[in-house]
């Protein structure tokens, strides 16, 4: 025969990809440390929350830890079940737009199975995630009830003696908003900024395992494109949002010789971050656009326009006017 050649050989069978005999118990034992890891968690949580109790009731404030505790309790799943319906579905996304793309490499139950245990881990991967998520909103129960609970900054008029707003110098917008209204948005910002990169990471990862088993590379549909490119300019469009914020949270700067606003900030950053905001506008426009077109040179081109601009405009442009004009005379600037 021709033992002494190498053939071609066929697509794998479910029977090539069998769990070895010592695979189920590892499994199972797999499992039993993640339950066991929950409990340990859980009960150090629960530790911590018994203590917090006796301590409050013992001052007489248990009114106002129960408050803490049921406000964090709710932002936690209130966090979780966000991250949950904005992941979840971007993972239905990924295994429909490849439910048909067979690879050569594997038979189709095969990879029916194959796919059956990247669901499983997918579905793991994106609960433990929504615990992270949910913890870190309830981790930030305290700006979430300053800014329920906010009031505004008043004056007395000299004149009338009524109470008016007390409103910030640079912005003529009111204190409430850059002591409660502010960390807010910022915290929001940043939660859809992790949850858009964490998601955006998860479905390029599933798309590459799913789609890498061809023996010829890796072919894209437009559908994927698409789903890929949708994610990217909605984590632009946040980016955006982010650079917007910025301009306000100058009034907390500490990049002069006092806390505020300076000649830096009012001449330099707070024009470059809204033109920083509009050119991640512009850019997550471009990805999208990017999916209809063929090659992905459009794509491209959008993230590497933001980060220059992000280089030279956020960033060298306000070292420039600091060193040349600030520092050589900081003071009276």
């Amino acid at each position: 025969g021709d033992n002494g050649v190498a053939g071609r050989q066929g697509p794998l069978d479910v029977a090539d990809l069998g769990v070895p005999p010592w695979g189920g118990r590892a499994i199972k034992w797999g499992i039993a440390g993640v339950v066991l890891i929950f409990l340990i968690i859980a009960l150090t949580w629960a530790r911590g929350v018994y203590t917090n109790w006796l301590w409050f009731d013992n001052l007489g404030y248990v009114d106002v830890f129960k408050k803490i505790l049921i406000t964090r309790i709710w932002l936690f799943f209130a966090g979780a079940g966000v991250f949950a319906v904005l992941a979840a579905p971007n993972i239905w996304l990924v295994f429909r737009a490849t439910k048909s793309h067979i690879p050569s490499t594997l038979t189709p139950e095969a990879y029916h199975l194959v796919r059956r245990f990247l669901g499983a881990i997918a579905g793991l991967v994106v609960f433990i995630a929504s615990i992270a998520f949910g913890a870190a909103t309830g981790a930030r129960w305290e700006t979430i009830l300053q800014y329920i609970n906010a009031t505004p900054f008043t004056k007395l008029d000299a004149d009338t003696g009524a109470l008016i707003p007390l409103l910030d110098p640079i912005f003529n917008k009111g204190i409430d908003f850059f002591v409660f209204t502010l960390p807010l948005l910022g915290f929001v910002r940043g939660w859809f900024l992790g949850a858009a990169i964490v998601t955006l990471l998860f479905v390029l990862g599933l798309y590459v395992l799913l789609l890498g088993l061809r023996e010829r590379g890796i072919v894209i549909p437009q559908s994927v494109k698409i789903h890929v490119a949708s994610i990217g300019a909605l984590l632009f469009i946040v980016i955006a949002v982010g650079h917007w914020l910025g301009r306000y949270e100058l009034l907390y700067s500490s990049q002069g010789l006092v806390y505020g606003v300076g000649y830096t900030d009012e001449t330099a950053r707070m024009t470059t971050r809204a033109i920083l905001a509009f050119v991640a506008l512009a850019s997550g426009g471009l990805i999208f656009s990017g999916a209809f077109v063929q090659g992905y040179r459009l794509m491209a081109g959008a993230v590497g326009l933001w980060i220059v601009m992000a280089i030279l405009v956020g960033g060298l442009y306000p070292s420039l006017i600091q060193r040349f004009q600030v520092e050589p005379n900081e003071y009276e600037k």
